[in-house]
């Protein structure tokens, strides 16, 4: 997991980036209840949205990717801040 220089098509706003994150912590504790597996995702998630930045992550090992998938469509904002490592995309 690391972060990177955002690109466009960010959400500028800091107040929308704190809902977003809000919304986000909301989500995945709904979700699992405790963050024991994602607990390391979801700091570099969360801090890459209130720092207007965009954590990475391996399509293939990512329980967050996971659980953030099911709620959120590829249009959600959420996805311009969790962005897939180039080398875990499929090939096909």
């Amino acid at each position: 997991m690391s972060l990177t220089t955002f690109q466009a098509g960010h959400d500028g706003n800091p107040e929308q980036r704190a809902r977003l994150a809000v919304e986000i912590f909301d989500t995945v504790f709904r979700a699992t209840e405790t963050f024991e597996e994602v607990g390391a995702e979801l700091a570099y998630l969360l801090g890459a949205i209130l720092k207007d930045s965009a954590a990475e992550y391996h399509l293939n090992e990512s329980p967050l990717y996971d659980i953030l998938s099911i709620p959120f469509p590829d249009t959600h904002p959420i996805w311009n801040h969790f962005v897939p490592y180039e080398d875990s995309l499929p090939t096909s």
